[in-house]
């Protein structure tokens, strides 16, 4: 070896070794706390806050060099009381001294007890470490500090924080937020080493009301320089209660095989192996993400039971849903063209069982695919009360306007079931099918309203609808008074149908149909009309008429041969919020006057025997067992037209 090399190295050698001597010796002989009231006048100079030491402190030298400070508290900002900012029991750092020299730094074990911070905002949106915050922050640039993290070389003996609170009060918002009881549990942490970690803690909220107590445990890898992280064998148990959770209460537990994160490249999430059991559902999910700045993602989720109901709001009550009611401003985009433009999706959702608004379902499918601004739902599917649901979306938003298409099948749903769970009560009844394909423009819905075209078809079987019995209600209307006689029926009522079919044609938001055909026990109904979807205006004509062909289905037969032929005409106007249903008498007396309608009791047709064929409905006349008063057969006294209740309420049921 080369003697100048030598020598120079015995000369560094000496100096270090003299270096470290006289560090020792000054730990020995030098006392810090000496320079405690020097070191509260320099706090006081550059934050105006006071310091106060509630314990010694103690240094070490070699192998590390550390602090052992035995409490510390520092005061509140100028109007927010005498509790203290901060305050912590008893902190121990040590920094080992060897390493420095190659430019590594490596902390031995980070210890902190009793850490109790106090965040606050003063009435005035003013904050109690505004004062702390300088006007004048430096700024580095990103390079920089990436250029930074790659030279830096940080090693960690390990982390341990024990009974630590941080509490944030808002007065001007009246929140208020804590992190209660922390405590933080790390093991050694060098680059591309795994560690354990355990954190607990508990989230207090004031509104909405929460508390929650949660473990976080797992192994951890970090890589600063490499910009790689890596978790493994995560797992989060939480238990919450409180008015912010629907049912008052919740328990979950999630687990996580494997999570990577690369940011060296293109960058890439990886999730794999996620299991959450929330409550009695167990889900399982799979995420990646690909790309930083053009993200395209994959996801699956398998969930084997879900209950819903159990976490959707509750309802809020009218009278504070008015006094919270904002005023309304423009129209809101419901179709988030930006998003969708570069949204790159591949997504699997399946349910083995969903009850969502009480009603049962099992295997939901629903795949989704995006990319280059087309979005496909294809497909969405569901079994449900013996029958099932298939659906299918596209949504286009690669021009200025967005265009939707989409496609609905319900095939054989048991509306009695569905019925029965949604409202409690066992009233309408049948097989349900129905077809639907339909597209629109715009992304708000005035305008999606506005360019709606397609076509709907639907058809319902051997069912029964409450409320009123048509028979027993035609009856009734050949043995009125007049045409204000009030009819109703009984709420034990019912008629009973073998099938309601028809079909409807979507023109620019307007519903027309001319082909609704009903098949019930003595009675034919045929309807036709529209329903504008813009102005929520409603324009539908139904024409029921008795017929002799209930024998041998069920329906009552007593008194239909006397009023076999009469036709009802019921008139539904007015908007989907306020209709209204009535007996159209125009369009009654126009096919009396073109001999559509048989005389009630066998009487004579036609114009000749318009009076009396009319069973005396106009003003002027009655019938037996009616006086002119007004006064029906059945004991009821008149009201106008067009009414509610009785045969229109029974007809609004049906339709």
């Amino acid at each position: 070896m080369n003697k100048t090399v030598k020598w120079t190295l015995i000369g560094v050698g000496c100096l270090v070794g003299l270096a470290v001597v006289g560090m020792v010796l000054a730990a020995i002989f030098i006392d810090p706390n000496k320079y405690k009231p020097e070191i509260v006048q320099v706090v006081k100079e550059k934050t105006g806050r006071d310091l106060k030491f509630a314990g010694d402190l103690k240094l070490a030298v070699f192998p590390w060099i550390g602090v052992d400070i035995g409490g510390i508290e520092i005061s509140n900002a100028q109007g927010f009381g005498d509790k203290p900012f901060v305050k912590v029991g008893k902190t121990s750092v040590r920094l080992q001294l060897l390493p420095l020299l190659t430019g590594q730094v490596r902390l031995g074990k980070v210890s902190v007890e009793g850490l109790n911070l106090n965040l606050a905002v003063n009435e005035q949106g003013v904050s109690n470490w505004a004062d702390l915050v300088g006007k004048d922050e430096q700024k580095r640039e990103k390079k920089d500090e990436k250029k930074d993290a790659a030279k830096l070389d940080l090693s960690l003996g390990g982390l341990a924080v024990k009974d630590a609170n941080i509490i944030y009060d808002d007065l001007q918002k009246k929140k208020h937020y804590a992190l209660r009881d922390v405590q933080v549990k790390m093991g050694s942490l060098s680059p591309g080493t795994p560690f354990d970690f355990e954190l607990v803690f508990g989230i207090e909220m004031s509104d909405p009301q929460l508390l929650a107590k949660n473990t976080l445990t797992g192994t951890a890898s970090l890589d600063l320089s490499a910009r790689n992280y890596e978790v493994k064998k995560f797992k989060a148990v939480i238990d919450a209660t409180g008015k912010a959770l629907p049912t008052g209460k919740a328990g979950l537990t999630l687990t996580v095989a494997a999570i990577a994160v690369d940011l060296s490249g293109a960058g890439l999430i990886d999730a794999q192996g996620i299991v959450t059991k929330l409550d009695d559902s167990t889900i399982n999910v799979n995420f990646r993400m690909t790309g930083m700045e053009k993200p395209a993602y994959a996801v699956q989720v398998k969930v084997d039971a879900l209950d819903a109901d159990r976490y959707l709001a509750q309802k809020i009550e009218p009278e504070k849903e008015a006094a919270a009611a904002q005023p309304a401003g423009p129209e809101a985009d419901v179709v988030p063209v930006k998003l969708l433009k570069d949204l790159a999706l591949d997504a699997e959702f399946q349910l083995a069982s969903l009850k969502y608004h009480k009603m049962q379902m099992k295997d939901v499918l629903v795949k989704v695919h995006a990319a280059d601004g087309v979005v496909d739902v294809k497909p969405a599917q569901l079994a449900l009360y013996g029958g099932s649901i298939a659906s299918t979306v596209n949504l286009n938003v690669q021009g200025e306007t967005p265009r939707t298409a989409l496609t609905a099948k319900i095939t054989d749903v048991q509306a009695a079931g569905l019925v029965k769970d949604m409202t409690g009560k066992d009233s309408f009844a049948g097989l349900v099918n129905f077809n639907s394909a339909l597209t629109c423009q715009g992304a708000k819905v005035s305008g999606m309203k506005r360019t709606l075209n397609g076509d709907l078809a639907f058809n319902f079987k051997d069912g029964v609808f409450p409320g009123v019995n048509l028979d027993a209600m035609a009856l009734a209307v050949s043995k009125a008074a007049n045409r204000n006689s009030k009819i109703e029926g009984k709420k034990e009522d019912q008629t009973r149908f073998g099938e309601i079919s028809g079909t409807f044609k979507v023109v620019n938001g307007v519903a027309t149909n001319r082909d609704l055909d009903v098949k019930a026990p003595h009675i034919r109904a045929a309807g036709e009309g529209a329903v504008d979807l813009n102005s929520e205006a409603v324009d539908y004509l139904v024409k029921a008429r008795v017929v002799a062909s209930g024998q041998g289905q069920g329906a009552d037969t007593s008194g239909v041969a006397d009023i076999i032929g009469l036709t009802v005409p019921v008139r539904v106007k007015g908007t989907f919020k306020n209709p209204s249903y009535g007996v159209d008498w125009a369009e009654y007396a126009k096919m009396l006057a073109q001999g559509l309608m048989k005389g009630v009791g066998g009487l004579t047709e036609g114009v000749g025997g318009l009076t009396q064929g009319l069973g005396g409905l106009l003003p002027g006349k009655s019938t037996t067992g009616a006086t002119s008063t007004g006064k029906s057969a059945t004991g009821s006294t008149g009201g106008s037209t067009p009414k509610k209740g009785g045969l229109m309420d029974g007809v609004k049921k049906l339709f």
